[in-house]
């Protein structure tokens, strides 16, 4: 489905995508210990609403035969960010 991975042997592929989200997750890490609070509550809700939408991107793309992502294993580590970001979302709307 990855149009970059979609040529690719699924382990080398499973590799590379496996590593691209290492900066990711360093850029995410580095913004929230920042001390600026405005920019770390803009993250929150970036992340969150990522989260939702990646899960929405998952549900809908669920019957494409090129999908390989349906394992439970998968499927629970999406849909669960998925609500647990909608909670986060809510809760922080209380704050």
């Amino acid at each position: 489905m990855f149009v970059i991975l979609k040529d690719l042997d699924d382990d080398v592929a499973y590799k590379v995508f496996a590593l691209v989200h290492i900066p990711l997750y360093f850029i995410v890490i580095f913004i929230l210990v920042q001390a600026d609070t405005s920019s770390v509550i803009l993250l929150k809700y970036v992340i969150n609403i990522f989260l939702i939408g990646h899960a929405s991107i998952h549900y809908f793309f669920r019957r494409n035969p090129n999908n390989r992502f349906i394992s439970l294993f998968s499927n629970a580590i999406i849909y669960s960010l998925a609500v647990l970001a909608a909670v986060h979302i809510a809760l922080m709307g209380f704050s």
